[in-house]
């Protein structure tokens, strides 16, 4: 693949008629060969990102819950496809594969030079092969399981596979077998088996899911794609590797910084382009931060309400608590410390100062709020002197007026964390015993706290948010993380259907209810009138 051009982005030309349908006669692909044409750099870019967006897309699909390969799990990612990566939903959907349209064509294309771009980025290390050969056969099982018989069968012969459908007389033969070895044993004479050596579908004998005689398997045709996936795997896994040895020789340092970030490049929403400017302001700053309590803080709040004393740790837990749920643990935890100490450092301003901007907290109204806190703690002089410049950086006011985009969980989470410091990710750069101690000062049960300290200890920061943004708000609200106003999104979306599914004719609640869903903004409690 030659490589020519610069970064600047540009319509690409898109090649139609025969010479890219004989290149590409089907929506499957094994990859076995790789593109020979010359590519714009900036096309090369835009076409790994977009590979890259698809398979994170997979990935958080399967850690809503949902179950891989499942109907709600195929539509969920379509609905996504189709929202988002237009060009790959049409090798999902089934079409006439033999009269694909141009952009049927040009999206074999894409999907064929993304492949070997991905796998260049992801052979250094064992890892990135492990995670990139899973998506890969994620991708290549959901196509293959939207396929026409007709269009598998034309896939098998294209790339040389020698499988055959048995003979209506040999499948009367073994027609009992078959029927107790199928789990649609009732549709045993619409579906055509393949015999197949027994060494190549393991997982399926294992699980007795095929009919076994003299040393080979009975499949059918809806099991074909286990043997295809065995194929592709080994093919796949021995080619990555090879990679691996030959990426040394690579010399194109544009492409090397490129293939080197890619798997630490953001690929969701753009938050750079503020579309909630003006929906976050100091009057509802503190509610975005706090809402929805929990019954465990619910239930000190009322007491405080009703008998107006607490107890140390209740002060103390509910006093912490009080710094947000709207906010992903990350800014909670930063929001808090502002509100404590009434200073942050360079990289926790920044960090929560983007992030503020993202949910939509104007310009006037973030200076306001800075110097509001950081005037607790100094003169006014002090403050406009050494931090009202670097407020008006972040927006773009001065400088060289770059509007920066809030931070991404990948930023945070691959940012260097020093002594004394509290941005950065809980998941990532905490200790797991601080990490516990946060989450039970939260009200958390042990059972919830040790779930989401394992998830972590493992490496899985995105997932642990998941978690915790599920135990905040239910079980049947379950999301990916992967930015942090990604999640102020999806919580207050998930308030929004709360507060709807009130309204549709719940039971009368009683005063003493009424009384603990009162809750208040961090501003509306005095703790010395109250104590």
């Amino acid at each position: 693949m030659d490589l020519q051009g610069t970064r600047r982005k540009r319509n690409h030309p898109i090649v139609t008629g025969n010479s890219l349908k004989d290149m590409y006669p089907h929506n499957l692909q094994l990859y076995n060969l790789p593109p020979s044409s010359d590519i714009q750099l900036s096309e090369f870019e835009e076409l790994a990102l977009e590979r890259l967006q698809l398979f994170r897309m997979l990935e958080q699909t399967t850690q809503k819950g949902l179950r891989i390969y499942g109907d709600e799990w195929k539509q969920c990612v379509r609905n996504q496809l189709n929202n988002q990566l237009k060009k790959f939903y049409s090798l999902v959907k089934s079409t006439n594969f033999e009269n694909p349209s141009d952009a049927e064509l040009e999206a074999r294309r894409a999907d064929h030079i993304s492949h070997f771009i991905l796998r260049l980025a992801y052979c250094r290390t064992e890892s990135l092969r492990k995670w990139f050969l899973a998506r890969e056969l994620e991708w290549f099982k959901l196509r293959f399981q939207e396929q026409q018989p007709n269009s598998i069968e034309a896939f098998l012969k294209l790339n040389n596979f020698t499988y055959s459908p048995i003979s209506s007389e040999e499948k009367s033969k073994f027609y009992r077998e078959l029927s107790e070895s199928t789990a649609s044993a009732n549709m045993i004479d619409q579906l055509n088996f393949y015999k197949v050596k027994f060494t190549e579908v393991p997982v399926l004998i294992k699980s007795r899911r095929v009919f076994v005689d003299k040393g080979f398997a009975y499949i059918p045709s809806f099991e074909l794609v286990t043997c295809v996936l065995g194929s592709f795997r080994s093919s796949l896994s021995e080619a990555l590797v090879y990679a691996n040895h030959r990426l040394p020789l690579m010399d194109d340092d544009r492409i090397n910084f490129l293939i080197s970030n890619l798997h630490h490049m953001y690929t969701g929403k753009d938050y750079t382009q503020n579309l909630n400017s003006g929906k976050a302001s100091l009057t509802n700053l503190d509610t975005y931060a706090r809402d929805h309590f929990p019954l465990c803080m619910k239930h000190i709040y009322g007491i405080l309400k009703s008998v107006h004393h607490l107890k140390h740790f209740c002060r103390l837990q509910l006093g912490l608590f009080l710094k947000g749920d709207h906010f992903p643990l990350c800014m909670k935890h930063i929001y808090g410390i502002l509100k404590s100490v009434h200073h942050l450092k360079h990289f926790c301003r920044l960090q929560l100062g983007l992030f503020l901007k993202g949910i939509g907290l104007i310009y006037e109204d973030s200076m306001t709020f800075w110097k509001d806190e950081f005037t607790k703690a100094m003169d006014s002089g002090k403050f406009e002197k050494q931090y009202a410049y670097n407020i008006k950086h972040m927006y773009a006011l001065v400088g060289q007026r770059v509007n920066y985009s809030p931070y991404s969980c990948i930023k945070i989470i691959s940012n260097n964390v020093g002594p004394g410091d509290h941005h950065g990710c809980p998941y990532k750069h905490w200790d797991s015993g601080i990490l516990r101690s946060k989450l039970n000062e939260l009200g958390m049960p042990s059972e919830t706290v040790q779930d989401i300290v394992d998830t972590a200890s493992k490496g899985h920061y995105q997932v642990a948010c998941g978690k915790y943004f599920e135990y905040i708000h239910g079980p049947q609200n379950k999301v990916a993380i992967n930015h942090p106003n990604q999640y102020f999104e999806e919580s207050l979306e998930c308030g929004e259907k709360g507060k709807g599914q009130k309204s549709q004719g719940t039971p009368k609640r009683t005063k003493k209810q009424e009384t603990m869903d009162n809750t208040p903004q961090i501003r509306d409690i005095n703790w010395e009138e109250e104590m």
